[in-house]
This record gives C-alpha cells, structure tokens and sequence, in this order.
C-alpha cells in the first residue's frame, strides 16, 4: 500500500530537482515576438469614392505623400490597384469629380471609376483596365438583384435626368445602350517585330467567333504613333475567315479595330502576316 509523504515540524521538507524534459523534435515550445505596426495611412477622398465587392473594400485615395490612388482592402492588407497612367486621370479629374460604382456580369467582375464624364472599368479578374464609352454615363450607380438563375443589374445616370432606371438582364442580352448601338473599340499597341527595319503587312486575320447576324469589324492603322489613322476597310464577322490584305508598308504599327452592332463580339486574337525588308 502506497502512503503520501508529509512535512512535519520534526523533519525536513522535501526539496523539488528540477529535471531537464526532452522536446520531440517535430515539434517547438511558442514563444513570444515583437508585434510590428500594422497601420497603414490612406485616406479616402470622399463617401462617393467609397464602394464594396464580396468581402473587399475599394476606395480612392491619397497617403501622406500626395497624390491619388485606387486601394483595395480584402482582410490581407492595404493594396494599391490603379496604374501610374490610370492615377494621373484620377488628377486631372480632381479628387471632387471621382466616384465608385461596383457591377458584375457574365462571370466578371468591375469597379467602375466616374471620372469627369468618362469610365475607367477595372475587372477584378484579369485586373485589367479599358474605358467604357457610350451615349452617356449610364451607370453612375449601380446595385444588382438576385433572383433564381437570373442576375439584373439596375443602373441611374448623373448625367440623364429623366428618371430612368436602367436595366442589364443577363438572361435577356442586348447590345445596345438606351437603344442607342455603340462601339466596341480594341486598339493595339505600336508594334515593330523587333526591328526598326521595313515590313511589308501582307495581312491580318480576326481570330474569334463567328456570328449569327450581319455585322462588321472595321480595321484601321497607325504608323506615326497614333498621331493620325490610315482607314483600312471592313472584314464580316459572319464569315469563317475574317480576313484583310494588301496592307501597305512601315516599320512601326499600331492597329485599331471598332465593332458596332447590336450583337455579341468576342474576339481571340488576330494573326499578323509580314515581310520584313533589309533596311
């Protein structure tokens, strides 16, 4: 039978050895660190400059070293989301003409910049940046309603004042902005094959799907960087090949196409033929 040791008065306590306890080695005892600042100084211009998407926060700004920005706040940290040439837009605007406006249709996802009349488009997804252009600036604020398998997205205009809502139903596609078509304009950037030697643009084909309905992509180009524009002609993007030749000579190019129809475009890529000269 097991007994428990006491101290008494009469004899003495019983002293405790330390003993050293071995620590596997997958494994670590925690320890304390220095805590580093987590503050982050950015302010936002205004609450018109202030929007949200799923569990992001977007906003315009500026820190204390001046200027105007574009912020992403996504639980990660602060993160600047506009472009050198996208902040200087933001500038010229000034910090009273710029509003946010979220927006997301066929699987993408924007934050909308109202900058002064024009609409800088930023998807989330690619994060990539282009320009919307249309009668007028019909989405100065937009808010979407969920309802079985179908998404509308409702837009009101600052720039029309006659108490229209407007409708995006992506169930119901229409290519057209108040009933009014506009351009869908891709333009490249200047290209010289690697060379400052002469080519010869033998051709250039639209690679991307074949539409159903008659329409018309118009292709043009500049060998002056874009100082002025040479007007090529029209491919059909109803046919398998969309396809333009005898395209004259430079030694830079930059190419710009425009489509404007009630109808989808998607375009791939297109596919550049060239000789290039010796000199």
């Amino acid at each position: 039978m097991s007994s428990r040791a006491t101290c008494s008065s009469t004899a003495p306590s019983a002293v405790r050895v330390p003993q050293a306890i071995p620590i596997s080695p997958t494994c670590r005892p925690r320890s304390a660190a220095c805590s580093t600042s987590m503050t982050v100084k950015v302010g936002a211009i205004s609450a018109a400059a202030i929007t949200t998407m799923s569990d992001s926060i977007w906003w315009i700004g500026s820190t204390p070293q001046g200027g105007l920005s574009g912020f992403k706040y996504d639980g990660a940290g602060v993160n600047r989301f506009t472009t050198p040439e996208i902040d200087t837009i933001l500038i010229t605007a000034g910090a009273s003409k710029l509003a946010l406006t979220p927006i997301r249709f066929y699987g993408r996802s924007f934050i909308l910049i109202i900058a002064t009349g024009r609409t800088l488009a930023y998807c989330i997804e690619e994060s990539s940046w282009h320009e919307w252009v249309g009668v007028a600036t019909l989405w100065s604020h937009c808010a979407a309603n969920s309802s079985g398998a179908s998404l509308v997205n409702y837009c009101i205009s600052d720039a029309l004042t006659g108490g229209k809502v407007y409708v995006m139903n992506q169930a119901a596609s229409v290519f057209q902005d108040d009933g009014q078509t506009y351009a869908a304009v891709p333009q490249l950037a200047l290209m010289d094959l690697g060379t400052g030697r002469r080519k010869t643009w033998e051709s250039l084909e639209v690679i991307g799907d074949q539409e159903l309905t008659a329409s018309d992509m118009s292709i043009a180009y500049s060998d002056d960087d874009y100082q002025t524009t040479q007007y090529w002609g029209t491919v059909d993007m109803t046919q398998s090949r969309k396809l333009a030749t005898r395209l004259g000579s430079s030694r830079r190019r930059g190419w710009i196409l425009s489509h404007s129809a009630n109808s989808p475009m998607r375009i791939e890529a297109l596919e550049i033929r060239a000789n290039i000269g010796s000199s």
